[in-house]
């Protein structure tokens, strides 16, 4: 699980070629619903397609340990992008950019709507760590090829981007309003930071660390000021 998305192996499925079924949780009606059926691209009988998953932020990998590829039952394993719905239509970002509904002109599995340069730690919202981070880079860019926070691509950071920045606080498109608020009870507070505490160090299972707020798969101090910054009650 990662989120409000499941990832479920089917290795039975189709001669036991194998595949696997992505569910998304819809808080309205308190349901999990039917999002995808991902199978191999060369599957073919007795593959076992599914017999291992793994989801994490809208990435699926999915294991065939029977597959013949390089040899008799050498395995494989299949990445599969695109499995969240940051527009929020109910369908999966994949499936919006194959029937053309919304565009990925960059081929970043991520639809162009949904684009948040602004967040620059990569946490999922645009708040007063991409502030700091954006002022640490006041000035030109060092390589104008790698200078993120160079929203306009004219080789400086500057007043234009902080206006920018500001501008755009808030969550990030399909991003999770209040993921610090760990147990669930709308607030962000000191049960939530002491959870937090007691996490860290490398995920034991990055498809499954609520703690790992910018999705580096490490509970660092990182997270735990994202958490601090965000405290009091969710939006």
């Amino acid at each position: 699980m990662s989120g409000d998305l499941a990832l479920i192996g089917a290795t039975g499925d189709d001669d036991a070629s194998g595949s696997a079924y992505v569910f998304r949780f819809d808080r309205a009606t308190s349901a999990w619903i039917e999002q995808a059926k991902l199978a191999a691209s060369d599957g073919a009988a007795s593959d076992v397609f599914g017999i291992s998953v793994a989801i994490h932020s809208g990435l699926a990998v999915v294991g065939t340990p029977w597959d013949d590829d390089a040899g008799s039952l050498s395995g494989s394993a299949y990445v599969f992008g695109g499995l969240s719905d940051c527009n929020g239509n109910g369908a999966l970002d994949a499936c919006d950019i194959a029937d053309g509904s919304s565009e990925d002109l960059n081929g970043d599995g991520m639809l162009d709507e949904c684009a948040c340069p602004w967040d620059l730690t990569g946490d999922g919202v645009v708040n007063v760590l991409d502030l700091i981070e954006l002022l640490f880079s006041f000035g030109p860019c060092d390589d104008p090829n790698d200078c993120p926070a160079d929203f306009n691509e004219d080789g400086f950071v500057n007043v234009l981007e902080l206006i920018e920045l500001i501008d755009n606080a808030g969550p990030c498109p399909g991003f999770d309003e209040c993921p610090w608020d760990i147990d669930g009870d709308g607030e962000v507070g000191s049960s939530d930071l002491v959870s937090e505490l007691q996490n860290l160090g490398p995920c034991d299972d990055p498809a499954n660390c609520p703690w790992d707020f910018n999705g580096d798969d490490v509970v660092d101090g990182a997270d735990v000021l994202a958490l601090v910054v965000n405290f009091g009650p969710c939006p």
